[in-house]
């Protein structure tokens, strides 16, 4: 761990201390979580193409086939 990695981890747990301080999870955070939660590796996902960077990304953490399905203009 870098030097100012720890001074930030440091800072941090003295705010805590005096402080409720709380992290909060983001909404790709919680996003990220569910498709881990429910996607096994090997499992195909179906994204859209163009479509949310996290839709991806997501998918490839858990280890899925991803499958992009490009989004036609008349459906949109």
């Amino acid at each position: 761990m870098g030097k100012r990695t720890q001074q930030n981890k440091d800072f941090f747990n003295s705010l805590a201390k005096d402080w409720d301080a709380r992290q909060k999870l983001s909404d790709d955070d919680v996003f990220n979580l569910v498709k881990l939660a429910n996607i096994n590796p090997g499992d195909k996902v179906l994204v859209p193409d163009p479509g949310y960077p996290t839709y991806t990304s997501a998918s490839m953490l858990a280890g899925a086939d991803i499958a992009a399905r490009e989004l036609l203009t008349s459906t949109c």
